[in-house]
C-alpha cells in the first residue's frame, strides 16, 4: 500500500500509472516497466508559498531496479504537457509498432547519457574544467513497486522539509588529460586556455563502455585558425564539423581506462 506524507499532498486527478514493454538501452533486453507520474503540492518552508513538484518513476518488474526523476514546477499547468509518453521521449525512448519502447541513440545528442541495465543504471557526464568524465551509478532495488514508491516519497519529503539535494552516487571521475594530449581540448593560438570538447556518444558493447569524444584536430586547426578571422568564426566552423577529431575512450566494467582510439596526440595508458 502506497503512503502519502502530510507535508506534500498529491494533486487529485493528476496521477498516471501504467505498465509498458521496455527495451533497456544498456543490455538490449526486453522487460516490463511500471511507469508512474504524479504531481504534488507543498508549502515552501522558507517563503511559505505554494509549490508544485512532479515525479516520474520507472520500476523494472523483472529485476526490481528503480529509477526516479523529480522536478519543481512554478506553474501547475506545466505538468499537463508532461505525460508518461513525453517523459519517455525526453529519455530517448519511443514506442514501436509492436508496443515496445525502444531507445534511439540519434535522439540523444548531448550528455548526460543514461543507460538502463538489469542490475544498475549508469550516467555519463562531462565537466570541461579539468577534462573530467564523471560516471554515476545507481543500484537501488526493491521487492515491489509499492516499496520503491514509499522509499522515494520519504526521500522527497525530507528534501522539501530540509532543502536537501540528493542524486546518484558518484562511482568514478576520470581526468582524461592523463590519457589524451591537452591540445585535443584546446583552441590553438588562443591567449587564454579555452577548453573545447563534447561527448558525442556512449555505447555499451561486449562488457565495455565506448566513450566517443569530439575534440580539436590540432594540426588542421593550427593552419586554418588565421583564415577563420575571429574566434567566433572558428568556433562556428568547429560546431559544423571543421577541425574536429574523434577519440574513443574504452572502459571496462569497473570504469577503468583499458584503451584509447584516435589518430593524434593519444597518450599511452599506464
Amino acid at each position: 500500500m502506497k503512503i502519502h506524507i502530510s507535508k506534500i499532498k498529491s494533486v487529485k486527478g493528476l496521477e498516471e500509472n501504467r505498465i509498458i514493454h521496455f527495451r533497456r538501452n544498456g543490455d538490449g533486453q526486453l522487460t516490463q516497466m511500471q511507469a508512474h507520474l504524479e504531481l504534488f503540492s507543498y508549502v515552501n518552508r522558507i517563503n511559505k508559498e505554494l509549490n508544485w513538484l512532479s515525479i516520474f518513476l520507472l520500476y523494472d518488474l523483472n529485476t526490481g531496479l528503480f529509477w526516479w526523476q523529480h522536478s519543481a514546477e512554478t506553474d501547475e499547468k506545466s505538468y499537463f504537457q508532461r505525460d508518461i509518453e513525453t517523459r519517455l521521449s525526453k529519455l530517448g525512448y519511443w514506442e514501436e509498432e509492436e508496443g515496445v519502447y525502444t531507445h534511439y541513440n540519434e535522439t540523444q545528442k548531448s550528455p548526460p547519457f543514461r543507460f538502463f541495465l538489469a542490475d544498475k543504471r549508469v550516467i555519463f557526464s562531462w565537466f570541461k574544467r579539468g577534462f573530467f568524465l564523471d560516471i554515476r551509478e545507481d543500484k537501488e532495488r526493491h521487492e515491489s513497486f509499492e516499496q520503491a514508491y514509499n522509499s522515494f516519497i520519504l526521500k522527497i519529503t525530507k528534501k522539501t522539509e530540509m532543502g536537501l539535494l540528493f542524486r546518484e552516487e558518484s562511482k568514478k571521475t576520470i581526468q582524461l588529460a592523463h590519457y589524451i594530449d591537452a591540445r585535443f581540448f584546446e583552441v590553438p593560438g588562443c591567449c587564454t586556455p579555452l577548453h573545447f570538447v563534447k561527448m558525442n556518444n556512449v555505447k555499451w558493447l561486449n562488457s565495455k563502455w565506448f566513450i566517443e569524444l569530439m575534440g580539436v584536430d590540432w594540426e588542421s586547426a593550427k593552419t586554418q585558425k588565421k583564415k577563420a578571422g575571429t574566434l567566433g568564426n572558428w568556433l562556428a566552423q568547429w560546431q559544423e564539423g571543421t577541425h574536429q577529431m574523434k577519440v574513443t575512450v574504452i572502459l571496462n566494467e569497473d570504469y577503468e581506462v583499458v584503451d584509447i582510439l584516435g589518430k593524434y596526440f593519444v597518450k599511452k595508458t599506464d
